[in-house]
């Protein structure tokens, strides 16, 4: 069995039941952080936000008419229905908005970030 077969092999098997090292990933702001960009980025999608949504949808149903994609979506959950992968695709884009509406500081409303 070759080192990437026994990699999926693990994944598949126990991978669900590993828990996670926090202290891995700082979910802090990063070294780049520009708040001046950040602010202009947030007005532009405030100012734009319903040709962005338009073509966000127009996205999902694109995607999910290519079968590949549309089974990835569904069969990374327990429960595989068509219902089921568009709720997760509008699941990441409310987390879109947040990061379009809500503030980097810590201190703030942060705590969102942490938990994507």
């Amino acid at each position: 069995m070759s080192s990437k077969d026994k990699y999926l092999d693990d994944l598949l098997s126990d991978g669900e039941t590993r828990s996670v090292n926090e202290e891995l990933f700082d979910t802090g702001v990063p070294p780049w952080y520009d708040r001046v960009k950040v602010r202009r980025a947030q007005r532009y999608f405030r100012e734009n936000f319903a040709a962005i949504y338009y073509a966000t949808i127009c996205g999902l149903l694109a995607a999910l008419t290519v079968p590949s994609i549309l089974n990835a979506l569904i069969f990374t959950t327990r429960k595989p229905t068509f219902k089921i992968a568009a709720k997760r695709y509008l699941a990441a884009m409310k987390h879109t908005i947040n990061w379009y509406c809500q503030d980097f500081e810590p201190g703030s409303r942060f705590v969102w970030f942490q938990v994507v």
